[in-house]
């Protein structure tokens, strides 16, 4: 369900899209943003964070539902907060990480554990808020999720519910994107940057009249060429890119909520640092009509082909942080085959390493510059995988210095064969 609507009447919505949106001018953003709620929907928020506005999109009105509830609890920095919904097998699950909304909606009770499994190889300390009869518990209990304790900054089991009290807030309500940019003045007259460009058109000709009369005097300066072209430059452009563990939650989410769908199974999934696309089969008895409502609701699209039908979505992630250490290519290579030969051995899963040799190019225009950074590729074939050996392989490539190409899942039984595909770079 996109939204929950409050006994008082308020919505509270879950929106089809969030980003952080960078931009050059405010022209180009007001393009992204019309473009974006074309596709996710016609209302909008947007919150200046620093040079960037942070945005979420939905086809209804209301206020956003993870925000509104992490400002009702203060806004720690990581929060997990779960109330059980009156009669219905459902919970308002919201998940906030390093103080941004991670996931939130209204789950159904037997989910919530598999929506919190990912955070138990993390380092993240929650500020844990639950009230009624949900699976979560400060102990380890029987049939309930509990995290290990440090982990958990503060456990709270409250003693009234939390949602009937949370207050709309105006900077999180969704309002119609023509509005919305109008009151951040993105897309209106530039009055002011056109009074700016008359003052610098007449400075330039008093400034030309004055080289006019006194050229004479004057010395030609010629500046200097251009800098060559880093030879480290393709590392550079080839780490603005998601980070590896970020690739792996998300295509485990992904394929987590895909299994949610009424009637329908996932067959295989094909995963990379951009989308991800997941072949569908009924043989649960399910319905094209309900499946494409229940794709709508999730943010997915909806394909069917000659072969099959298809499901996929945009995986909107953010770049890693730039790594200020590049380390060589065969020490980078030992750690990571070592990393995945110990997990082998734990996980008792069947994995093929398969290497190809290749340098990386120049990309940009100019002089030519030898480059210093060499890759590899590395293929990771999986036999009868246990999902949680995503979940421990992501842990342990988290700082690695690869970049994510492919992630293959054919899905039989409650385990997964297929394949992981990355490039390891280095000098």
């Amino acid at each position: 369900m996109p939204y929950i609507t409050r006994d008082d009447g308020e919505h509270f919505v879950i929106p089809s899209y969030r980003d952080v949106l960078g931009y050059t001018t405010k022209a180009q953003l007001k393009k992204d943003i019309l473009a974006l709620s074309e596709k996710y929907g016609q209302y909008i928020t947007l919150q200046k964070k620093g040079p960037k506005y942070e945005a979420a999109f939905s086809p209804d009105a209301g206020y956003l539902l993870g925000e509104s509830v992490w400002l009702h609890f203060k806004r720690p920095l990581d929060m997990i907060y779960c109330e059980v919904v009156p009669n219905k097998a459902e919970a308002i699950l919201v998940v906030v990480k390093e103080g941004s909304i991670y996931l939130d909606g209204q789950f159904p009770i037997d989910g919530i554990a598999e929506e919190l499994i990912v955070f138990l190889t993390q380092q993240n300390q929650f500020s844990i808020y639950i009230y009624g009869d949900v699976p979560i518990s400060r102990e380890p209990e029987a049939g309930k999720f509990s995290f290990e304790e440090s982990q958990v900054r503060s456990f709270e089991v409250l003693a009234e519910p939390a949602f009937p009290k949370v207050k709309p807030n105006k900077n999180y309500q969704l309002r119609l994107v023509d509005v919305v940019l109008k009151a951040h003045h993105i897309g209106v007259f530039p009055t002011t940057q056109v009074v700016s460009l008359v003052i610098l058109a007449l400075l330039a000709y008093v400034a030309y009249f004055f080289y006019s009369e006194h050229r004479a005097m004057l010395e030609v300066f010629i500046p200097p060429p251009p800098p060559p072209p880093s030879p480290y430059l393709s590392y550079q452009q080839a780490m603005k890119s998601p980070a590896p563990k970020d690739v792996f939650d998300a295509c485990l989410r992904s394929t987590n909520e895909l299994i949610t769908m009424p009637g329908w199974i996932i067959a295989d999934a094909r995963c990379d640092d951009k989308s991800i696309q997941a072949t569908a089969v009924t043989l649960l008895g399910g319905s094209l009509e309900e499946l494409s409502t229940w794709a709508k609701d999730h943010g997915y699209v909806l394909a069917i082909t000659p072969n099959n039908i298809q499901l996929g979505r945009v995986l909107s992630l953010p770049n890693r942080i730039m790594p200020t250490v590049i380390y060589p290519l065969q020490e980078s290579i030992i750690r990571i085959m070592d990393e995945v030969m110990q997990l082998n051995v734990t996980n008792a899963t069947n994995i093929q390493l398969a290497e190809e040799q290749k340098k990386t190019t120049q990309a940009q225009k100019g002089p030519a510059v030898a480059s210093k950074v060499q890759q590899r590729t590395m293929t990771l074939k999986l036999d009868a995988a246990s999902p949680l050996y995503f979940v421990l392989l992501a842990e342990r490539l988290r700082d690695m210095p690869i970049v994510m190409k492919e992630i293959k899942m054919t899905f039989d039984k409650g385990s997964v064969t297929g394949s992981i595909t990355f490039d390891i770079l280095g000098t």
